[in-house]
Protein backbone atom coordinates (compact mmCIF):
# COMPACT_ATOMS: atom_id res chain seq x y z
CA UNK A 1 0.00 0.00 0.00
CA UNK A 2 1.32 3.31 -0.88
CA UNK A 3 1.04 6.33 1.72
CA UNK A 4 0.69 9.63 0.13
CA UNK A 5 1.87 12.35 2.34
CA UNK A 6 0.40 16.18 2.57
CA UNK A 7 2.68 19.38 2.90
CA UNK A 8 6.08 17.28 3.58
CA UNK A 9 9.12 18.79 2.95
CA UNK A 10 10.98 16.88 -0.33
CA UNK A 11 14.13 18.30 -0.73
CA UNK A 12 16.14 20.59 0.88
CA UNK A 13 14.91 23.65 3.10
CA UNK A 14 16.27 26.53 3.42
CA UNK A 15 16.00 29.48 6.25
CA UNK A 16 17.38 32.59 5.05
CA UNK A 17 18.93 35.41 7.22
CA UNK A 18 19.63 38.77 6.24
CA UNK A 19 22.30 40.72 8.41
CA UNK A 20 23.51 44.76 7.33
CA UNK A 21 26.86 44.68 7.85
CA UNK A 22 28.66 47.45 9.74
CA UNK A 23 24.86 48.22 11.54
CA UNK A 24 23.02 46.84 13.88
CA UNK A 25 22.41 43.41 13.22
CA UNK A 26 18.60 42.58 12.05
CA UNK A 27 17.43 38.74 10.84
CA UNK A 28 14.74 38.00 8.62
CA UNK A 29 14.42 34.22 9.59
CA UNK A 30 11.31 32.31 7.96
CA UNK A 31 10.39 28.97 9.65
CA UNK A 32 7.69 27.83 7.54
CA UNK A 33 5.69 27.19 10.33
CA UNK A 34 8.58 24.65 11.82
CA UNK A 35 9.26 24.50 15.59
CA UNK A 36 11.62 22.35 18.11
CA UNK A 37 9.31 19.79 18.15
CA UNK A 38 9.20 17.28 14.34
CA UNK A 39 5.76 17.86 13.42
CA UNK A 40 3.71 14.69 12.07
CA UNK A 41 1.59 15.29 9.28
CA UNK A 42 -2.09 13.26 8.51
CA UNK A 43 -1.83 11.81 5.34
CA UNK A 44 -4.06 9.23 3.58
CA UNK A 45 -3.84 5.26 3.21
CA UNK A 46 -6.07 2.98 0.36
CA UNK A 47 -7.59 0.33 2.77
CA UNK A 48 -6.77 -2.02 0.36
CA UNK A 49 -10.70 -1.55 -0.97
CA UNK A 50 -10.45 1.53 -2.29
CA UNK A 51 -11.32 3.68 1.28
CA UNK A 52 -9.17 6.61 1.61
CA UNK A 53 -8.36 6.27 5.43
CA UNK A 54 -6.71 9.31 7.65
CA UNK A 55 -3.68 8.39 9.30
CA UNK A 56 -0.68 9.37 11.61
CA UNK A 57 2.56 7.43 11.83
CA UNK A 58 5.03 8.76 14.48
CA UNK A 59 8.43 7.34 14.27
CA UNK A 60 9.54 7.91 18.12
CA UNK A 61 13.20 8.24 17.25
CA UNK A 62 12.05 10.94 14.56
CA UNK A 63 12.81 13.71 17.67
CA UNK A 64 15.54 16.86 17.29
CA UNK A 65 17.71 15.21 20.28
CA UNK A 66 18.57 11.71 21.00
CA UNK A 67 20.51 12.55 23.71
CA UNK A 68 18.13 14.72 25.78
CA UNK A 69 15.31 12.43 26.42
CA UNK A 70 15.45 11.57 30.02
CA UNK A 71 15.41 8.31 30.93
CA UNK A 72 14.71 7.19 27.38
CA UNK A 73 17.45 5.97 25.21
CA UNK A 74 17.60 5.72 21.19
CA UNK A 75 18.85 2.35 20.57
CA UNK A 76 19.38 0.54 16.91
CA UNK A 77 20.13 -3.04 18.04
CA UNK A 78 17.46 -6.10 18.21
CA UNK A 79 15.72 -7.32 20.92
CA UNK A 80 15.93 -10.50 22.31
CA UNK A 81 13.47 -13.38 22.92
CA UNK A 82 14.23 -15.31 25.90
CA UNK A 83 16.12 -17.56 24.65
CA UNK A 84 18.82 -15.39 22.95
CA UNK A 85 17.62 -15.41 19.32
CA UNK A 86 16.44 -12.19 17.78
CA UNK A 87 12.70 -10.87 17.49
CA UNK A 88 11.35 -13.01 14.29
CA UNK A 89 10.25 -8.97 13.44
CA UNK A 90 12.38 -5.64 13.43
CA UNK A 91 11.67 -2.36 14.27
CA UNK A 92 10.48 0.35 11.40
CA UNK A 93 13.30 3.42 10.86
CA UNK A 94 16.47 3.64 12.42
CA UNK A 95 15.36 2.49 16.14
CA UNK A 96 13.15 2.95 18.62
CA UNK A 97 13.18 4.10 22.07
CA UNK A 98 13.74 2.19 25.30
CA UNK A 99 13.38 3.03 28.80
CA UNK A 100 15.54 2.36 31.13
CA UNK A 101 14.46 4.81 34.14
CA UNK A 102 12.34 3.89 37.58
CA UNK A 103 8.84 2.76 37.30
CA UNK A 104 6.04 5.83 37.87
CA UNK A 105 3.38 3.87 37.99
CA UNK A 106 1.80 6.81 39.94
CA UNK A 107 2.57 10.13 38.31
CA UNK A 108 2.47 11.05 34.41
CA UNK A 109 5.38 13.79 33.26
CA UNK A 110 8.26 12.19 33.81
CA UNK A 111 11.37 11.79 31.24
CA UNK A 112 8.77 13.82 29.13
CA UNK A 113 9.13 13.55 25.06
CA UNK A 114 6.76 15.65 22.76
CA UNK A 115 6.15 15.10 19.21
CA UNK A 116 3.59 17.78 17.18
CA UNK A 117 0.98 16.21 14.93
CA UNK A 118 -0.74 18.14 12.01
CA UNK A 119 -4.65 17.10 11.77
CA UNK A 120 -6.41 18.14 8.67
CA UNK A 121 -9.35 16.44 8.58
CA UNK A 122 -10.34 16.84 12.20
CA UNK A 123 -12.36 14.11 13.36
CA UNK A 124 -11.99 10.52 16.09
CA UNK A 125 -8.83 8.65 15.69
CA UNK A 126 -7.76 5.32 17.44
CA UNK A 127 -4.23 4.87 19.22
CA UNK A 128 -1.71 2.32 19.47
CA UNK A 129 2.08 2.18 19.50
CA UNK A 130 4.20 -0.19 17.81
CA UNK A 131 6.01 -1.26 21.23
CA UNK A 132 7.59 -4.54 22.82
CA UNK A 133 8.53 -5.64 26.31
CA UNK A 134 12.60 -5.28 25.83
CA UNK A 135 13.34 -7.32 28.51
CA UNK A 136 14.17 -11.09 28.54
CA UNK A 137 12.43 -13.82 30.92
CA UNK A 138 9.44 -11.58 32.33
CA UNK A 139 5.80 -11.88 32.12
CA UNK A 140 3.45 -9.98 29.63
CA UNK A 141 2.07 -8.24 32.44
CA UNK A 142 5.03 -5.84 33.40
CA UNK A 143 7.45 -3.55 31.70
CA UNK A 144 4.77 -3.09 29.06
CA UNK A 145 3.07 0.31 28.79
CA UNK A 146 4.04 4.06 29.08
CA UNK A 147 1.59 7.23 30.20
CA UNK A 148 0.54 8.93 26.96
CA UNK A 149 -1.41 12.34 26.63
CA UNK A 150 -2.59 14.98 23.94
CA UNK A 151 -2.95 17.62 26.63
CA UNK A 152 -4.63 20.13 23.89
CA UNK A 153 -6.92 17.51 21.57
CA UNK A 154 -10.43 17.51 22.70
CA UNK A 155 -11.03 14.08 23.97
CA UNK A 156 -8.75 11.42 25.13
CA UNK A 157 -10.26 8.61 26.57
CA UNK A 158 -10.64 4.91 26.19
CA UNK A 159 -13.52 3.07 25.10
CA UNK A 160 -15.05 -0.79 25.41
CA UNK A 161 -17.88 -1.32 22.78
CA UNK A 162 -18.71 -4.43 24.76
CA UNK A 163 -19.08 -3.01 27.95
CA UNK A 164 -20.43 0.72 26.45
CA UNK A 165 -17.93 1.62 28.76
CA UNK A 166 -16.01 5.11 28.57
CA UNK A 167 -12.79 5.75 30.69
CA UNK A 168 -11.44 9.50 31.27
CA UNK A 169 -8.01 10.62 32.69
CA UNK A 170 -9.99 12.60 34.81
CA UNK A 171 -8.09 13.14 38.48
CA UNK A 172 -10.88 14.25 40.78
CA UNK A 173 -13.08 11.27 39.39
CA UNK A 174 -15.97 11.08 36.79
CA UNK A 175 -19.39 12.04 37.42
CA UNK A 176 -21.52 9.76 35.09
CA UNK A 177 -24.00 12.65 34.29
CA UNK A 178 -21.50 14.92 33.22
CA UNK A 179 -18.73 13.22 32.63
CA UNK A 180 -16.06 15.93 31.27
CA UNK A 181 -17.95 19.11 32.25
CA UNK A 182 -15.53 20.48 29.04
CA UNK A 183 -16.54 18.48 26.67
CA UNK A 184 -20.32 18.04 25.96
CA UNK A 185 -19.63 16.57 22.80
CA UNK A 186 -18.04 13.10 24.39
CA UNK A 187 -21.68 12.23 26.89
CA UNK A 188 -23.76 12.85 23.38
CA UNK A 189 -21.00 10.68 21.24
CA UNK A 190 -21.88 7.55 23.99
CA UNK A 191 -25.24 8.61 25.63
CA UNK A 192 -25.74 5.45 26.83
CA UNK A 193 -22.17 4.48 28.20
CA UNK A 194 -20.53 3.45 31.22
CA UNK A 195 -18.18 6.32 32.64
CA UNK A 196 -15.19 5.78 34.83
CA UNK A 197 -11.68 6.95 35.96
CA UNK A 198 -9.31 3.71 34.02
CA UNK A 199 -8.77 0.94 36.05
CA UNK A 200 -4.83 1.11 37.23
CA UNK A 201 -4.94 4.75 36.34
CA UNK A 202 -4.02 7.17 39.71
CA UNK A 203 -5.87 10.46 40.95
CA UNK A 204 -2.35 11.65 40.15
CA UNK A 205 -1.96 11.15 36.60
CA UNK A 206 -2.74 14.79 35.34
CA UNK A 207 -4.10 13.71 32.17
CA UNK A 208 -2.20 10.82 31.23
CA UNK A 209 -3.42 7.57 30.03
CA UNK A 210 -1.68 4.48 30.99
CA UNK A 211 -1.49 2.59 27.54
CA UNK A 212 -0.37 -0.88 27.85
CA UNK A 213 0.29 -3.81 25.77
CA UNK A 214 0.75 -7.28 26.63
CA UNK A 215 2.71 -9.66 23.88
CA UNK A 216 6.09 -11.03 24.15
CA UNK A 217 9.01 -11.46 21.84
CA UNK A 218 7.84 -9.29 18.93
CA UNK A 219 6.79 -5.36 18.29
CA UNK A 220 3.07 -5.02 18.25
CA UNK A 221 0.62 -2.99 17.20
CA UNK A 222 -1.14 -2.39 20.53
CA UNK A 223 -2.73 0.19 22.67
CA UNK A 224 -5.15 -0.74 25.47
CA UNK A 225 -6.13 1.05 28.79
CA UNK A 226 -7.95 0.63 32.12
CA UNK A 227 -5.98 -2.78 33.81
CA UNK A 228 -8.10 -5.94 32.61
CA UNK A 229 -11.13 -4.28 30.81
CA UNK A 230 -8.45 -3.46 27.83
CA UNK A 231 -10.47 -0.30 26.75
CA UNK A 232 -9.21 0.60 23.04
CA UNK A 233 -7.66 4.64 22.75
CA UNK A 234 -9.10 6.98 21.11
CA UNK A 235 -8.29 10.86 20.73
CA UNK A 236 -10.83 13.49 18.44
CA UNK A 237 -9.60 16.57 16.96
CA UNK A 238 -12.76 19.02 16.53
CA UNK A 239 -10.82 21.44 14.46
CA UNK A 240 -7.53 21.68 11.51
CA UNK A 241 -4.49 22.38 13.24
CA UNK A 242 -1.09 21.52 15.57
CA UNK A 243 -1.50 18.99 18.65
CA UNK A 244 0.75 18.05 20.56
CA UNK A 245 1.34 14.04 21.97
CA UNK A 246 3.18 13.67 24.89
CA UNK A 247 4.88 10.26 25.92
CA UNK A 248 6.33 9.53 29.39
CA UNK A 249 8.37 6.82 31.23
CA UNK A 250 6.40 4.82 33.51
CA UNK A 251 7.61 1.27 33.12
CA UNK A 252 11.12 0.17 32.86
CA UNK A 253 12.48 -1.91 30.20
CA UNK A 254 9.37 -0.91 28.01
CA UNK A 255 10.42 -0.43 24.22
CA UNK A 256 8.49 2.05 21.64
CA UNK A 257 9.09 1.94 17.63
CA UNK A 258 6.55 4.26 16.40
CA UNK A 259 2.93 5.40 17.21
CA UNK A 260 -0.18 5.06 14.84
CA UNK A 261 -3.53 7.73 14.34
CA UNK A 262 -6.13 6.16 12.48
CA UNK A 263 -9.92 7.11 11.61
CA UNK A 264 -11.77 3.66 12.10
CA UNK A 265 -13.31 3.82 7.87
CA UNK A 266 -13.75 1.32 5.59
CA UNK A 267 -11.82 -2.07 6.30
CA UNK A 268 -9.48 -0.30 8.88
CA UNK A 269 -12.67 0.11 11.16
CA UNK A 270 -12.18 -4.06 11.88
CA UNK A 271 -8.48 -3.64 13.38
CA UNK A 272 -9.55 -5.26 16.45
CA UNK A 273 -7.27 -8.70 15.53
CA UNK A 274 -3.50 -7.87 16.51
CA UNK A 275 -2.59 -9.70 13.58
CA UNK A 276 -4.98 -8.22 11.17
CA UNK A 277 -3.38 -4.96 12.69
CA UNK A 278 -0.04 -5.39 12.38
CA UNK A 279 -0.14 -6.20 8.76
CA UNK A 280 -2.33 -3.23 7.88
CA UNK A 281 0.62 -0.97 9.49
CA UNK A 282 3.85 -2.59 9.54
CA UNK A 283 4.96 -2.34 5.96
CA UNK A 284 3.80 1.33 5.69
CA UNK A 285 5.69 4.21 5.54
CA UNK A 286 6.15 7.20 8.39
CA UNK A 287 4.27 10.28 7.61
CA UNK A 288 7.80 12.25 7.50
CA UNK A 289 8.08 14.95 9.73
CA UNK A 290 7.98 18.25 8.03
CA UNK A 291 11.06 20.20 9.51
CA UNK A 292 12.86 17.57 10.89
CA UNK A 293 16.11 18.04 9.02
CA UNK A 294 15.57 22.01 8.71
CA UNK A 295 18.55 23.52 10.67
CA UNK A 296 17.38 25.79 13.18
CA UNK A 297 17.87 28.82 15.47
CA UNK A 298 19.98 30.38 12.35
CA UNK A 299 22.17 33.05 13.54
CA UNK A 300 24.72 35.97 12.92
CA UNK A 301 27.43 37.84 14.51
CA UNK A 302 29.72 40.51 13.25
CA UNK A 303 33.00 38.97 13.57
CA UNK A 304 34.85 42.00 12.18
CA UNK A 305 34.81 44.48 9.70
CA UNK A 306 34.90 41.87 6.52
CA UNK A 307 33.73 38.51 8.69
CA UNK A 308 30.68 37.34 10.26
CA UNK A 309 30.84 34.01 12.34
CA UNK A 310 26.93 31.99 11.22
CA UNK A 311 25.47 29.17 13.52
CA UNK A 312 22.42 27.24 14.00
CA UNK A 313 21.40 24.09 15.68
CA UNK A 314 21.58 20.53 14.16
CA UNK A 315 18.39 19.40 13.18
CA UNK A 316 18.90 15.94 11.80
CA UNK A 317 20.20 12.61 12.62
CA UNK A 318 21.45 11.49 8.86
CA UNK A 319 22.76 14.31 7.51
CA UNK A 320 26.34 13.93 5.24
CA UNK A 321 26.56 17.97 5.92
CA UNK A 322 25.56 21.16 5.79
CA UNK A 323 26.18 23.91 3.03
CA UNK A 324 26.04 27.43 3.47
CA UNK A 325 25.27 30.40 0.58
CA UNK A 326 26.08 34.01 0.48
CA UNK A 327 24.70 36.16 -1.87
CA UNK A 328 23.93 40.08 -2.29
CA UNK A 329 20.16 39.05 -3.61
CA UNK A 330 17.24 38.35 -1.23
CA UNK A 331 16.52 35.83 -4.15
CA UNK A 332 19.91 34.40 -4.36
CA UNK A 333 20.06 34.56 -7.81
CA UNK A 334 23.74 35.13 -7.87
CA UNK A 335 25.83 33.05 -5.38
CA UNK A 336 28.88 34.86 -3.93
CA UNK A 337 30.36 31.95 -2.45
CA UNK A 338 29.26 28.66 -0.89
CA UNK A 339 30.51 26.94 2.02
CA UNK A 340 30.80 23.38 3.04
CA UNK A 341 31.09 22.20 6.32
CA UNK A 342 30.68 18.40 7.92
CA UNK A 343 27.81 16.52 9.25
CA UNK A 344 27.19 17.48 13.29
CA UNK A 345 29.04 20.80 12.58
CA UNK A 346 26.83 23.65 13.08
CA UNK A 347 29.20 26.79 12.80
CA UNK A 348 31.33 28.74 10.10
CA UNK A 349 32.75 31.78 9.59
CA UNK A 350 32.06 33.66 6.73
CA UNK A 351 35.34 36.04 5.64
CA UNK A 352 36.29 38.62 3.03
CA UNK A 353 33.05 40.40 2.73
CA UNK A 354 33.34 44.23 1.86
CA UNK A 355 32.57 47.29 4.23
CA UNK A 356 29.05 48.74 4.46
CA UNK A 357 27.28 45.99 2.26
CA UNK A 358 24.10 44.51 2.84
CA UNK A 359 24.76 40.05 2.07
CA UNK A 360 21.89 37.33 2.19
CA UNK A 361 22.80 34.17 3.88
CA UNK A 362 21.58 30.59 3.94
CA UNK A 363 21.77 27.42 5.14
CA UNK A 364 20.58 23.94 3.87
CA UNK A 365 21.32 20.10 5.06
CA UNK A 366 22.93 17.87 2.52
CA UNK A 367 22.30 14.10 2.64
CA UNK A 368 24.66 13.27 0.10
CA UNK A 369 27.55 14.93 -1.39
CA UNK A 370 25.03 15.05 -4.80
CA UNK A 371 22.29 16.83 -3.37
Amino acid sequence: MDLICRNIILGPALISLLLFILSSASFAQDLSGCTDLYTFSQAQVDDGNGTDVDIVIIEFEDIPNRNNLGDWQFKSSNLLKNNGDSFDDEFNGDGYLFYNGSDFFQDGGNSLIEYSVNITSPGVYRFVYASAIGLMNVPGTEHNDAWVKFPDADAFYGYKAASNSVAIPNDQGVNPENPDPDDPVLKSTYPDATYKVPEGSNVRNNGFLKVFMNQLEGWWYEGGTSDNEGHFVYVRFDSPGLYTMQISGRSNGFAIDRAVLWKEDGSFAGLNNRNTRKEAFISLTSTTPECSKIPLNFSASKRSATSVALSWRDNSNSEAGYEVQVSESQDFSAILNTITVSADVSETVVEELSESRTYFFRVRTKFSDTD
